[in-house]
C-alpha cells in the first residue's frame, strides 16, 4: 500500500468540504422549516477542521495538532448526533446523551495522556477509532428507527454511517502492530486506507442529509396538503349541517304559519339555502375542494325543486345541456342562486299554465374562458305576477341581475316569447376568486 495518512486525510477532507458547502446552500433555503441542520453543519465543519489540523499542523506542533485535532473530530461527530436527533424530532435518551457528551472529554484526556505525557500511538488509535465508530453507530440506529419515514435518503445515510463505523472499528486490530513512538502522520498502509475510507464515507453525509431534507420537505408538504384538505372538508361539512339546520327551521316555521304570503316567502328562503347547501355538500364529497362540477350540481338542484313544487311531476319534462364545466366556489354560489331563481320561477309560474311542461337548463362554454348558463321553459312567458316581472314588485329578476353583475362580473339577457328564457354569460375565472385547495 502506497497510500499514506496525509494523502488520505487530504483527499477526504477536500471532498467533504465541497459537500459541506453544498449542504450550507440547502440549509440557507430550509433553515426556517427544519431544526438541527445548523448543528449538523457545525459538526461537519468541526470534522473538517480537525482533519485539516491533523494534516496541516502536524509538522509544526504535533502534540497540539494531534490532541486538538482528534478531539475536535470526535466533538464534531457528536454535534451531528444532536443535529440529526433534533431534525427528526426524537428526544434523546439519557444514555445517548451521556455517551455523546462524554466522548469528546474522554478523547481529550486520552490524547493528552497518551499523546503528550506518555506517547503511545496504538492506544490513541484505538481510542479515536472507537469514538469515531460510536458516533455513526448512534446515527445509524436513529435512522433505522425512522427508516420508513426517511426512505431512500435515510438508506444512503445509514450506508454511510455503516461504512464509517466499520472503517473505524477496522483500525483497532491493525493498531497493535504500530510502534509506540510512531507519528500518526507517518502511518501508512491499511491504517491510512481505513482512514481514507472513513473520511470518504463521511463526505456522503452532507449529500444524504440534503436529500433527506428534500424528502422531509416533500413529506411535510403532502401532509400539510392532506391536513388542509381535511380541514376544508370539515368546514364544508359543518357549513352544510348549519344550512340544513336553518332550512329545517324555515320549514318548521312555514308549517305553522297561517299567512299564505309569509309561507311563500319562507319557501323561497328554503330554496335559496338549499341551493347553497348543495354546493357545500358536493365540495365535501369531492376530491377537488376548489370547484363544483355543474354536471352534478344542476340535476340535483332541479330534481329538488321539482319534487318541492310538484307532488306529481309526470307532466314535467326536464332537459339538460351541460358541458364539463366546474366552477370555483366564488362563482358556483351565485350561479347556483341564479339557477334556483330561474328554475323555481318556471315551476311556480310557467309550468302550471301548460298541459305538458318543459324546462331546459343549459351550462355551456360560450367562448374562451367564459360560461353561459340559461334556463328556458315552454310557458306563456313573463307575466305581471311573476317575480321576474321588472315592475318594481318582485325581487327575482333584480336579485338575478345583481348576482350576475356584481358577483359573476357578467351580463344577464332575457329571451323573447314564446316561453321564458334567461341567459347569464360570465367569465369562468373570477378576478377575486382564490382556489382554496
Amino acid at each position: 500500500m502506497d497510500l499514506d495518512m496525509r494523502t488520505a486525510v487530504a483527499i477526504g477532507s477536500g471532498v467533504t468540504f465541497a459537500m459541506v458547502l453544498y449542504l450550507s446552500v440547502v440549509w440557507i433555503r430550509f433553515r426556517r422549516e427544519f431544526h438541527g441542520i445548523g448543528l449538523s453543519l457545525l459538526g461537519m465543519v468541526a470534522l473538517i477542521l480537525g482533519s485539516l489540523g491533523l494534516n496541516l499542523l502536524g509538522s509544526l506542533s504535533p502534540w497540539l495538532s494531534i490532541v486538538l485535532g482528534n478531539t475536535v473530530i470526535v466533538a464534531g461527530g457528536t454535534l451531528t448526533v444532536f443535529g440529526l436527533y433534533r431534525f427528526l424530532g426524537e428526544p434523546m435518551s439519557r444514555a445517548v446523551m451521556v455517551i455523546v457528551v462524554a466522548l469528546p472529554m474522554i478523547t481529550l484526556v486520552e490524547q493528552v495522556v497518551f499523546g503528550v505525557v506518555s506517547p503511545n500511538l496504538p492506544v490513541r488509535i484505538v481510542t479515536v477509532s472507537a469514538a469515531s465508530a460510536v458516533v455513526p453507530v448512534i446515527n445509524f440506529l436513529l435512522l433505522f428507527r425512522h427508516r420508513r419515514r426517511t426512505s431512500l435518503p435515510g438508506a444512503l445515510l445509514m450506508t454511510s454511517f455503516a461504512v464509517q463505523a466499520l472503517s473505524g472499528l477496522g483500525r483497532i486490530p491493525m493498531s497493535f502492530g504500530v510502534p509506540l513512538d510512531t507519528s500518526l502522520l507517518g502511518v501508512s498502509g491499511y491504517q491510512a486506507l481505513a482512514v481514507g475510507i472513513w473520511v470518504i464515507a463521511l463526505s456522503a453525509w452532507p449529500i444524504g442529509f440534503s436529500l433527506l431534507i428534500a424528502h422531509e420537505f416533500q413529506r411535510m408538504t403532502v401532509e400539510a396538503g392532506k391536513e388542509r384538505t381535511a380541514l376544508l372538508q370539515e368546514l364544508n361539512h359543518r357549513t352544510r349541517n348549519n344550512l340544513t339546520l336553518a332550512i329545517s327551521l324555515f320549514e318548521w316555521q312555514r308549517t305553522v304559519t297561517r299567512n299564505p304570503r309569509a309561507e311563500g316567502i319562507l319557501q323561497v328562503m328554503e330554496d335559496r339555502l338549499h341551493a347553497i347547501s348543495i354546493v357545500h355538500r358536493l365540495l365535501y364529497e369531492s376530491e377537488n375542494l376548489a370547484a363544483v362540477p355543474m354536471r352534478q350540481y344542476v340535476p340535483e338542484l332541479v330534481g329538488a325543486l321539482v319534487r318541492r313544487y310538484k307532488e306529481n311531476d309526470s307532466h314535467i319534462d326536464t332537459r339538460y345541456e351541460l358541458d364539463d364545466v366546474s366552477l370555483v366556489v366564488d362563482s358556483a354560489l351565485p350561479a347556483g342562486l341564479i339557477l334556483n331563481e330561474l328554475i323555481a320561477n318556471a315551476l311556480r309560474h310557467a309550468i302550471p299554465k301548460v298541459d305538458k311542461g318543459e324546462v331546459i337548463v343549459s351550462v355551456k362554454r360560450s367562448g374562451a374562458g367564459r360560461v353561459a348558463i340559461s334556463v328556458s321553459d315552454n310557458g306563456p312567458g313573463l307575466s305581471p305576477d311573476s317575480a321576474f316581472a321588472d315592475n318594481g314588485e318582485g325581487i327575482g329578476l333584480r336579485m338575478a341581475r345583481l348576482l350576475a353583475f356584481d358577483q359573476l362580473h357578467g351580463e344577464l339577457k332575457l329571451g323573447e316569447a314564446p316561453g321564458f328564457c334567461c341567459t347569464v354569460d360570465f367569465p369562468e375565472s373570477q378576478p377575486h376568486a382564490e382556489v382554496s385547495a
